[in-house]
């Protein structure tokens, strides 16, 4: 799985945790960052909590994503130690949620940029309006997730990767 992926429902809202906000190499700096905070504490307080402190904001630092069915609004959110980032927008109806072609970036340990084919996720609002909410390089594993996420919504999915349209829920 290429994203960290985790849904959240509650009466009027669903959240989805969908990607980390910060690069593996970035997370693997925020481990070392953390082992030498914790090995600091004894020696020096104040400097020990600060490398634990980063370490801690590294790892819970992600992208999100919101849909409040009262009122009807969407947010997409960097989520930063409690405090979400995002602008609410509104929407009339959900459609169905969609399945396309597309591509993944990431940097690699070496700092380079690697691009691996991939399926994108996306929710269709009523109108002209839709979001990419997911991405994946495994199609099976996407549309288990979108499974996740097409129920609570009561919608359909429509995969779009071949070409033509094919309801998949």
């Amino acid at each position: 799985m290429l994203l960290y992926f985790v849904a959240v429902r509650t009466p009027d809202s669903l959240r989805v945790k969908t990607a980390n906000f910060f690069p593996k190499t970035v997370r693997a700096i925020g481990a070392v960052f953390g082992i030498f905070g914790l090995a600091m504490v004894w020696t020096s307080t104040i400097l020990g909590l600060l490398f634990i402190f980063i370490a801690v904001v590294i790892y819970t630092t992600h992208y999100g994503f919101e849909i409040n069915t009262s009122p009807n609004s969407f947010r997409e959110y960097v989520w930063v130690l409690g405090y979400k980032e995002g602008k609410k927008s509104p929407f009339k109806a959900i459609e169905f949620l969609f399945i396309q072609r597309g591509h993944f970036r990431f940097l690699t340990y070496s700092l380079s940029e690697k691009e691996l084919p991939a399926y994108e996720g996306y929710l269709k609002f009523e109108g002209r309006n839709e979001v990419q909410m997911l991405t994946d390089i495994n199609k099976e594993s996407l549309i288990a997730r979108l499974k996740n996420l097409a129920l609570p919504l009561n919608v359909q999915i429509k995969d779009y990767s071949d070409g033509n349209p094919v309801v998949i829920s």
